[in-house]
């Protein structure tokens, strides 16, 4: 079963170890370097920020991945979203974890519009969006440097009612959220 279980302390050298592959990091928007120390910063950053939330994605109690929501926006009922799958043997059930976060969102939180970022080339993603029904609203040519050069940036936004009316096949990707360790 595939579950989300509350970001924590004791998960971060995994999550810098999946964050920093290369199968990994080449699809996301920046480059970090392997320092544990900025890891435990930016966790206490994520942690105190009301506007983000970060799970585990897990699979039968075993950590594969991890999502998020960010830029959450109470007023205007907006977030972004992303997520990665670090585990190699998981890679496969990444795609039931964007419909989980979407459901999560326009379901249990109430949002009624999602943004996404997709980095160039990444085919499978780009497909995703669009299977989900996310409208494109634009390509920021050049957008993203890395080490490896520099990539545009595909841009989505998801409604709520268009998630009611064009993504009926996804709607039942219900992802439990476990509760905090120790709550």
């Amino acid at each position: 079963m595939l579950t989300f279980a509350p970001l924590h302390a004791g998960a971060l050298d995994q999550v810098l170890q999946w964050r920093t592959s290369p199968e990994v990091t080449r699809w996301m928007c920046s480059d970090i370097a392997p320092d544990p120390a900025a890891q435990r910063d930016w966790f206490a950053r994520v942690a105190a920020d009301l506007s983000c939330r970060h799970w585990l994605v897990r699979v039968e109690g075993r950590d594969v991945g991890l999502a998020y929501l960010t830029d959450i926006d109470p007023e205007e009922g907006s977030c972004e979203a992303g997520f990665y799958i670090g585990e190699e043997d998981a890679r496969r059930l990444g795609g039931m974890v964007l419909p989980g976060l979407v459901n999560l969102a326009f379901g249990e939180m109430g949002l009624r519009l999602m943004r996404g970022e997709v980095l160039g080339g990444n085919t499978n993603i780009l497909k995703m969006h669009d299977l989900l029904g996310y409208t494109p609203t634009g390509i920021r040519e050049g957008a993203v440097r890395k080490q490896d050069g520099v990539h545009d940036l595909h841009l989505f936004e998801l409604t709520r009612a268009r998630w009611e009316e064009s993504a009926v096949l996804f709607r039942p990707y219900r992802i439990p959220v476990e509760e905090a360790e120790g709550a």
